[in-house]
């Protein structure tokens, strides 16, 4: 495969295979960046068909989300401050918030993404010209059968809408933006979850290359040292996936975070009164908010393990199997550049994305509920 076709699969992986499975089922305006293609290369750009669109479907949406926002504040001030009634309307009200803000989280770094997609493209170019081969990632079919489940889900939701229908007065278009929203927010989740797959895989296929070229190869010294360089490319392009998406995930967790948090409250608040069976799909928020995080931590772990963990456990198993002086001195180059490059995906540097977020964010929760269970208990008594 020639460099200019490599590079056209590698853009059609990156644009088809990521951003169109969650722009099409969707047909969200922040699913559309303001990117475009020239010569092969992904660049920025604010004047194309896909921002018109984009501006007109956010336009449409901001309109809805007001007008059904204006009914959750006169549910609000019907509540007359019963606590309950006040945590069930603030939820519905934040649950639209991404429709509002996730748009200009995407357009605040379309230049880096652009970058981000064009780093992938240069990197699977140094794969082909170092290894001979071409570097495959069979994302497709994985792709469409998440994404199909997501979008089967919305039935789901607006069965959940449905039943906040009984104690908020939705009208059926609500009841369809709510439903919009949960597909456009899961599908969202799942764009990062394709971003670490696809990450994961290539640390897989460059170990496997890796240690397969050495096994045939005469010149084991000159090997290592090609690869140690594709390993620093895929080190920065993990490293730059929390750069380039810093804004629109970290809002995405923060509301994820907060969702989980309100939601669980009124789990646990139903099963004190006794009336879980009738408040069944809130806890289906709750699964799918918790789902979502656990998604984003657990698949950049799994990346910096596959990239970084793995690769020096292997390397210091070959170094010690091995008795050439040439052989030692690019192991022991590799390895120190392992330690010295990390691939560590942060959101803008500001969080780090792996497990302990994830057990920071479980105490954190744990914290706010029982500030909240005692806020219930003292309205309740007074």
């Amino acid at each position: 495969m020639g460099q200019n076709e490599w590079s056209a699969y590698a853009l059609q992986l990156v644009e088809d295979r990521l951003k169109k499975v969650v722009a099409l089922p969707v047909g969200s305006a922040a699913a559309e960046s303001p990117k475009e293609v020239i010569n092969g290369i992904v660049v920025f750009s604010w004047l194309s068909l896909e921002i018109l669109y984009s501006v007109c479907v956010y336009l449409l949406l901001c309109f809805a989300v007001w007008f059904t926002n204006d009914n959750r504040m006169q549910a609000i001030r019907k509540a007359n401050g019963r606590f309950e009634d006040s945590v069930d309307a603030y939820m519905l009200f934040v649950y639209l918030v991404p429709l509002a803000y996730l748009p200009f989280t995407h357009w605040r770094k379309a230049n880096r993404m652009a970058n981000y997609m064009n780093n992938w493209i240069h990197f699977q170019n140094l794969y082909l010209q170092g290894t001979g081969g071409s570097l495959v990632i069979p994302l497709k079919f994985h792709c469409l059968v998440i994404v199909f489940f997501a979008v089967a889900l919305s039935p789901v939701s607006i069965l959940v809408s449905y039943f906040f229908t009984t104690s908020s007065n939705n009208t059926v278009p609500e009841v369809f933006l709510y439903s919009y929203l949960a597909t456009f927010s899961n599908l969202t989740g799942l764009f990062w979850y394709f971003i670490c797959v696809a990450l994961r895989s290539t640390a897989i296929r460059l170990e496997k290359s890796l240690f397969k070229t050495l096994d045939k190869s005469s010149t084991k010294a000159a090997v290592l040292e090609t690869y140690r360089t594709l390993w620093l490319e895929l080190s920065h392009l993990a490293t730059d996936a929390g750069v380039a998406f810093c804004y629109t995930y970290g809002f995405y967790l923060l509301h994820l975070f907060f969702m989980l948090t309100l939601s669980t409250y009124a789990t646990l608040s139903d099963i004190i009164v006794g009336t879980f069976g009738n408040n069944i799909l809130v806890a289906t928020c709750v699964f799918i908010s918790g789902f979502m995080i656990f998604t984003m931590c657990e698949g950049a772990n799994e990346v910096v393990l596959k990239t970084q963990v793995e690769f020096q456990q292997k390397l210091l198993r070959y170094q010690i199997g091995t008795d050439h002086n040439d052989v030692h001195r690019e192991v022991n180059a590799f390895l120190q550049t392992i330690t010295a490059q990390p691939p560590i995906i942060s959101l803008g540097g500001y969080v780090r994305i792996d497990r302990q977020l994830l057990i920071g964010l479980g105490s954190t929760l744990v914290t706010y509920l029982i500030v909240l269970l005692q806020l219930k208990f003292t309205v309740g008594t007074t």
